[in-house]
């Protein structure tokens, strides 16, 4: 009796003009199909995408697509794996899955900063248990800054202070002016100041005082640092003075404080 015939396909080699082996369509489709790579009879597929391991990876993106014989007899298996001439899969649906998504870094988005139409009354403002920090105290001349406890409506991204100027010198005070800057990604606005002099010092009588209201966006939540400028005329002496501030409260809790 004779031998069963072996259910393996012979694949008989053959040799191009370079002397290189390769095989014909159906030996490549069969060699793929013996490693697993080209399974179309696999309970596994189910509405086009195969579940494998813990990835989903789409049948249509593990087919190999056929090619005339022509070309394969100068396309190695490893050209075919790795696209070659062939152009490339459909874009698979888990490119855009949310655990994707989230791995992809995400730029922030381009925001004006603006405090043209943010405008608070001095008299609305309701002062928060902080302590004021010292912005100036020289010469008798102080800068308080004072925080309030709301941000305006609509904008919590908005610090509202209150810059005291005091004198306790025996000289008048003339010409004061307060300048502020921050940082490119934050804004600062100081509205109308509610005068420009003090009068000396009474021992007597309460310190005169002027106070300017000062609105600080902050968008992006970042550590505060602001530059300002104060001039001012003591007596007949002309001051410019420059300095920072950066003791501010955290600026998530801003409108809370």
């Amino acid at each position: 009796m004779a031998p069963p015939a072996s259910s393996a396909t012979t694949v008989s080699p053959q040799w191009d003009s370079n002397g290189a082996s390769h095989t014909t369509s159906t030996s490549l489709i069969n060699n793929l199909q013996d490693f697993g790579f080209l399974d179309l009879g696999s309970p596994k597929i189910t509405s086009g995408v195969m579940d494998v391991g813990s990835s989903l990876v789409r049948s249509e993106d593990l087919l190999v697509p056929a090619l005339p014989s022509s070309s394969l007899s100068n396309t190695s298996l490893i050209e075919v794996m790795q696209g070659g001439s062939i152009p490339p899969p459909a874009k698979s649906q888990a490119d855009d899955s949310p655990l994707l998504r989230s791995l992809s870094p995400v730029l922030p988005l381009s925001q004006e900063v603006s405090l043209a139409n943010v405008f608070v009354p001095l008299e609305a403002i309701k002062p928060s248990k902080m302590c004021p920090v010292t912005a100036y105290d020289k010469s008798g001349v102080r800068v308080l800054l004072h925080f309030a406890t709301d941000s305006p409506a609509g904008r919590p991204d908005v610090l509202v202070m209150v810059a005291s100027m005091l004198n306790t010198a025996p000289l008048p005070v003339r010409n004061i002016a307060l300048q502020a800057a921050v940082p490119k990604t934050m804004k600062v606005r100081l509205q109308s100041p509610s005068g420009t002099e003090l009068a000396p010092f009474n021992p007597i009588l309460p310190p005169a005082a002027i106070t300017q209201v000062m609105l600080l966006a902050n968008p992006l939540k970042e550590k505060v640092r602001m530059r300002y400028k104060l001039t001012f005329t003591l007596g007949e002496q002309p001051h410019s003075e420059v300095g920072e501030v950066n003791e501010f409260p955290p600026a998530d809790r801003w409108g809370a404080l």
